[in-house]
């Protein structure tokens, strides 16, 4: 239909009006046989998605979830619950995790292994990182009550399968601001499965969004050549669906 919007599932313009709900136009997509509603919301979703990105940008930032509900009622003039919020950040973080499984990067021979404590509201947990030394790219990730070296190896194997590579040399590193800053951030779960998909986001904002002053500015993923690129957590948003 000429002058329709474009349907937010597949993209096609071959749509029809199909009724109000609400006072609110919907539209019937012919090709992929789906109601939408032309706002700036995500398929599914009824929160724009400026906000959306918002919240998680500030929760990965290190902003407290009270903080994220209180900004995104000044700047937006929305009132979710910490629990939206939430599912909003584990929801983006899985997606930012299967997005970018199997993107190439070249890293270095040299790698840093560390580790650091995480005190969560029901037990502690370890939590361990490796990272190429070159470019900063976190490779891979494990926590766990206790640290085993069966779960170093697993570490290490998930590490050389990203980077399509060995190390030649893997040295510990003494800090960790990385590691630290997930701490923070995983200190208020209780949820393993949440603990989990946090710890996804983690490795993604840190990897792909979080210039390095020690990089000239960019991103380990920029000096690791990784084939993805994102500018910030709004263009991921927007792009999740594509």
């Amino acid at each position: 239909m000429s002058g329709g919007p474009s349907c937010k599932y597949c993209g096609a313009t071959n749509v029809i009006r199909y009724g109000l709900k609400k006072g609110v136009q919907r539209w019937w997509c012919k090709s992929c046989h789906r109601k939408f509603v032309d706002n700036d919301a995500l398929p599914g979703m009824r929160v724009a998605k400026a906000p959306i990105a918002f919240a998680v940008n500030e929760f990965y930032d290190g902003s407290t979830i009270k903080d994220i509900c209180l900004s995104l009622q000044a700047r937006f003039s929305i009132y979710p619950s910490e629990s939206t919020i939430y599912r909003w950040i584990t929801r983006f973080s899985g997606m930012a995790t299967d997005k970018t499984r199997g993107v190439v990067v070249s890293v270095g021979a040299q790698w840093e292994i560390a580790e650091t404590r995480v005190e969560c509201k029901a037990r502690s947990y370890q939590l361990l990182g490796i990272m190429d030394k070159s470019t900063r790219f976190l490779l891979s990730t494990r926590i766990s009550a206790v640290l085993e070296p069966k779960d170093i190896t697993q570490a290490l194997e998930s590490a050389a399968v990203i980077a399509g590579r060995r190390p030649e040399v893997v040295s510990p590193q003494q800090d960790s601001e990385y590691l630290d800053a997930c701490a923070g951030l995983l200190h208020e779960l209780s949820s393993q499965n949440t603990m989990l998909k946090v710890l996804e986001g983690c490795t993604f904002h840190y990897n792909y969004l979080k210039p390095q002053e020690e990089l000239g500015g960019f991103s380990p993923s920029r000096r690791a050549n990784a084939q993805v690129e994102y500018q910030d957590w709004y263009d991921f948003v927007c792009k999740s669906y594509v």
